[in-house]
């Protein structure tokens, strides 16, 4: 088994939006201080989404977002 904890996994992946979710995307993505790319955006909220914890609350090493 390899260690990878030193190795950065990256993959490219296409994701169509449609919608109310793509306006919800675009709209959160607009409304930040810094507009990021729509692939920036979406990086963020999966962080964040990942991040959070069933009860509501977020894990305290997330990183600090805009």
């Amino acid at each position: 088994m390899h260690d990878t904890g030193s190795v950065q996994l990256t993959a490219a992946v296409r994701l169509q939006l449609e919608g109310s979710i793509f306006k919800e995307v675009e709209d959160w993505r607009r409304s930040q201080p810094k507009i990021p790319s729509r692939s920036e955006a979406l990086r963020l909220l999966i962080e964040r989404a990942l991040a959070a914890r069933p009860d509501g609350t977020t894990n305290s090493t997330q990183k600090s977002q805009t």
